[in-house]
């Protein structure tokens, strides 16, 4: 990717410019007010019936015979009906007359294609894994911004309301930008896949400890430089390892995607350039540090993945890197140091901390871990690393360097690849032409219509036909891939 800090600034201002902590109607069909029994029963009623037979049985039964839990649940913790509005979003968005219903199916169809390329059974089988019974998640979109995307991984699901399907939310305010959705490599190719491991994410956490010498520490007053990263990295593993899997999925343009939405989300809908944070603070009441790295250190977290893919020339993967590191330093300025305070609760340990570390130091172990998580063989996957099961490769970066010129030709990009491979090139578009966002915008909304009515789990049956007429189209001749002629044979003397 020939990177281009003034254009991928310019986008960044473009997202920013967005309010992405605003509301979209509608909201909740119980409005403002906690919901009633009668309320979530008749939030199922349309909706649920044109789920597929599994999502009837696996997801909106369970949820109607847990509605008296739910409602307990409500009235014992208020803040609890956010994932109430998720939960039953997740249905009744899909009826027909719903106004998200156009916008959720193209926002399924990138959830289910993200889901299935980690979790085919024909890949776990090449790679000697266990095959996965676990279906995609359900997804909606959440009325108010401020939650930013998030997902209720499968294990969450079935200790709520016994369901082993999880759910993806978005905020409604994301429904019109499908660049966006590249988080969703983030939410379902890493969180609900991670959680769909059992035993993954703690095999982790141990790895690295153990690689950062923090193994076996007890209750302290003082740590070493090593253990504090060892102790912090591991608190931060699920979210860690939930970026790990979505840039192998979605492949490095999955961290461009990233920073621009941080950019959106620092923006306040003001339009500012490139913008992540240098610090993490409390994610709670009780002072509980945010279990999400430090904005930049994301990058780094990507740069140690894009060190690990072995099937991506060097060429390629120092490009990235390089452009990875210009974003760092456009938006690290002249902060040179990283802050720290929370409490790392890791199993019994419960750590206050209040830190500045340097920035070079920090950005070292982030990538040091992206390589960890990214190479590392699990017993989680019969000694298999996560790579045997999805990867970026050169063949993936040609992909989405078509579709990416299909989108600057202003081409139709449905069918020229899988959707992580769609919104890829989406990206690479619009970080070298920000000014043609809408219309870019149109083109993957097309193209993801088109992935949704060809989905395996949520399409319509085709019928196989005998004879097909052929229907008006033609491709782009500088889009085609060529094809050599046959050699000729030499004539005999």
């Amino acid at each position: 990717m020939p990177f281009e800090a003034e254009s991928f600034s310019q986008l960044c201002a473009k997202i920013s410019s967005f309010d992405l902590s605003g509301t979209k109607a509608p909201p909740p069909p119980w409005g403002a007010k906690l919901p009633t029994s009668a309320d979530l029963v008749a939030a199922l009623k349309d909706g649920g019936s044109v789920l597929p037979p599994a999502y009837q049985a696996g997801y909106v039964k369970p949820l109607q015979e847990q509605i008296p839990r739910l409602i307990h649940l409500v009235r014992g913790t208020p803040s609890f009906a956010g994932s109430v509005e998720t939960l039953f979003g997740a249905v009744h968005q899909h009826s027909a007359d719903h106004t998200h219903s156009l916008p959720l199916r193209r926002f399924m169809a990138v959830v289910s294609d993200l889901y299935r390329s980690f979790l085919c059974d024909k890949k776990r089988a090449a790679a000697g894994v266990q095959p996965s019974e676990v279906l995609p998640p359900l997804a909606t979109f959440k009325y108010r911004g401020d939650d930013g995307p998030f997902t209720i991984p499968v294990d969450a699901a079935e200790q709520v309301f016994g369901s082993s399907i999880g759910v993806v939310s978005m905020p409604a305010v994301y429904s019109d930008h499908p660049l966006l959705w590249g988080s969703l490599a983030h939410e379902t190719g890493g969180h609900d896949v991670v959680h769909a491991e059992q035993g993954m994410l703690a095999e982790l956490q141990a790895a690295t400890v153990a690689k950062f010498g923090a193994s076996g520490l007890a209750q302290t007053t003082r740590l070493s430089v090593d253990q504090f990263m060892g102790v912090l990295w591991a608190y931060w593993m699920d979210e860690s390892a939930a970026d790990v899997y979505g840039l192998l999925n979605m492949g490095p343009a999955f961290a461009f995607n990233l920073a621009a939405l941080f950019s959106g989300l620092l923006g306040g809908g003001k339009g500012a350039g490139p913008q992540m944070r240098l610090q993490s603070g409390t994610a709670d009441a009780h002072g509980n540090l945010d279990p999400h790295p430090t904005d930049i250190l994301r990058m780094g977290l990507a740069m140690g993945v894009i060190d690990s893919l072995s099937g991506l020339s060097a060429k390629t993967r120092a490009g990235y890197i390089f452009g990875l590191q210009q974003v760092v330093d456009i938006c690290a300025g002249s902060n040179k140091e990283v802050k720290i305070e929370g409490i790392i609760a890791l199993g019994p340990l419960h750590l206050p901390i209040s830190t500045s570390q340097p920035l070079k130091e920090m950005m070292k172990a982030a990538r040091t871990v992206g390589k960890l998580i990214a190479t590392i063989k699990l017993k989680a996957l019969n000694g298999h690393g996560i790579q045997q099961l999805e990867t970026w490769d050169d063949g993936d970066e040609q992909v989405a360097g078509r579709i990416e010129a299909a989108f600057v030709a202003g081409q139709p990009v449905a069918a020229l690849g899988d959707d992580a491979q769609l919104l890829a090139g989406l990206t690479l578009a619009a970080a070298r032409y920000p000014s043609r966002y809408d219309e870019l915008s149109k083109l993957a909304n097309a193209a993801l219509d088109a992935s949704y009515a060809d989905d395996p789990i949520f399409s319509a049956p085709a019928a196989d036909r005998a004879y097909i007429a052929y229907q008006p189209w033609k491709l782009n001749a500088s889009l085609a891939i060529p094809v050599a002629a046959p050699a000729r044979k030499r004539a005999g003397r």
